[in-house]
């Protein structure tokens, strides 16, 4: 093949990634694209890892940087929910706009052929947010708005064995906000020559900070022509306890708004969180010296999220009565990330990947706090370089198909109803090299 029939092939490869029309599916919970290589090429960068970008890829490949490297980006994100059933209509959650950064920095220490590098990476591990703002959403007694929005500070250390080998590893301080909304109608008992049975509504918003400490390590083999890398990641385990703010939505009677707020006032909210433990392998191949692919399998070990509502006011062990509890068993997923790139001249690099990232959450576990199923991915980019800084642009399209499930009325519990979904994220980077 030559050169310009193989360049032809690259090019007609990429527009295909970015315009192509994707499949039905959904999408999963973790960030797994991270910079614009990284969003370009599905996040099937575990092996290469050959950008500032390791640091969360792989951080076994940062002693394959030279001298200091820095890079910066931001991700533009935009998901679209929906819900509809034949009870509801159609609702559909808010747009929520997301700009979530990240930012590593690298550094070959000195001394000729040194085999130790560092590092640090800053970025959002989960960046998620569903906001159910139209007033009749059926699903509100459940879930209103869920937000998990996550940094992680990342200090890193790898060393080379040899010209092919090299291992590295580091801790990761996870912390942010676990926000959850709910909806929840009552009634006021009649007071005799003071007032009648009064129906309200109300909002309760409970807005949580968390933290942990994981770890990742990795390892890395690397030749010119093909390589291998995996990774495991600790999980993290993310709790908060806050008392619910209380709003009152709908009343009949305004007056006895204070003494509906009275009544519901110490109301609590524990959740948890797991981030979880995960192993991801990957494999790349240059079948060309201008063109690279890579393949990655993710195992991710979700187990189990909780909410409970809790009444200290009333007698009860310890914490005092619990009204709800919300358990989340949540299930093991394989992902799978194939990703292709290719250089098209000296300056200019053309990439494009697909994945298929699954939900841990199985249809018994449906809510409109985490609607969305498996995910299918396609995305695109590309990059400018010159000797001392690289400009990266890429694209991805999660698609999500319907989910159906029944149990999200209120009113109306039997009644089935769907959800559908679409995201579609943007990413801009910039790499600097010393």
């Amino acid at each position: 093949m030559t050169r310009r029939a193989f360049r032809a092939i690259l090019v007609l490869a990429a527009l295909v990634f970015l315009v192509a029309p994707p499949a039905a599916h959904a999408s999963a919970w973790l960030n797994t694209q991270h910079g614009g290589r990284g969003t370009g090429q599905a996040g099937a960068l575990t092996a290469r890892a050959d950008d500032p970008s390791a640091l969360t890829y792989n951080p076994a490949g940062i002693v394959r940087l030279p001298g200091l490297q820095l890079q910066a980006g931001l991700d533009f994100s935009n998901a679209t929910d929906d819900y509809e059933s034949p009870t509801a209509g159609r609702h559909e959650a808010n747009h929520t706009i997301q700009f979530p950064p990240a930012l590593y920095l690298t550094y070959h220490l000195p001394g000729g052929e040194s085999p130790w590098a560092v590092g640090i990476g800053i970025d959002t591990p989960v960046w998620y947010s569903v906001d159910w703002k139209t007033v009749f959403f059926p699903g509100r007694f459940l879930t209103r708005e869920t937000k998990l929005r996550l940094w992680e500070v990342h200090p890193v250390v790898a060393y080379e064995l040899d010209d092919h080998w090299s291992v590295g590893g580091g801790l990761r301080y996870v912390t942010g906000a676990l926000d959850l909304g709910q909806n929840y109608a009552g009634q006021l008992a009649e007071v005799p020559g003071t007032h009648p049975v009064v129906p309200y509504e109300v909002k309760l918003t409970a807005n949580g900070t968390v933290d942990a400490l994981s770890f990742d390590a990795g390892v890395q083999y690397a030749t010119n022509v093909w390589g291998w890398g995996a990774v495991y990641r600790h999980s993290a385990d993310l709790t908060t306890r806050d008392d619910y703010e209380v709003a009152v939505r709908d009343i009949t009677d305004p007056s006895l708004a204070p003494t509906v707020v009275g009544g519901l006032s110490g109301l609590r909210v524990d959740q948890s969180f797991q981030l979880p433990w995960e192993v991801r392998t990957g494999f790349w191949v240059a079948p060309y010296p201008e063109l690279r692919v890579e393949l990655d399998v993710a195992y991710d070990a979700w187990s189990r999220s909780e909410t409970r509502i809790i009444d200290p006011r009333q007698q009860g062990p310890v914490l005092g009565t619990v009204l709800q509890t919300r358990a989340r068993d949540w299930s093991p997923t394989t992902s799978v990330r194939l990703g292709v790139e290719g250089d098209l001249t000296e300056h200019w690099t053309l990439y494009g990947g697909a994945a298929r990232e699954p939900s841990p959450v199985s249809d018994r576990n449906l809510e409109p706090a985490w609607p969305r199923g498996d995910a299918t991915v396609l995305g695109g980019g590309f990059s400018y370089n010159l000797p001392w800084i690289s400009f990266d642009m890429s694209y991805s399209y999660w698609s999500h198909g319907d989910r159906s499930a029944v149990g999200q009325e209120l009113l109306t519990p039997t009644v089935r109803g769907t959800y559908s979904a679409f995201e579609q994220v943007w990413a801009a980077s910039v790499r600097w090299r010393w």
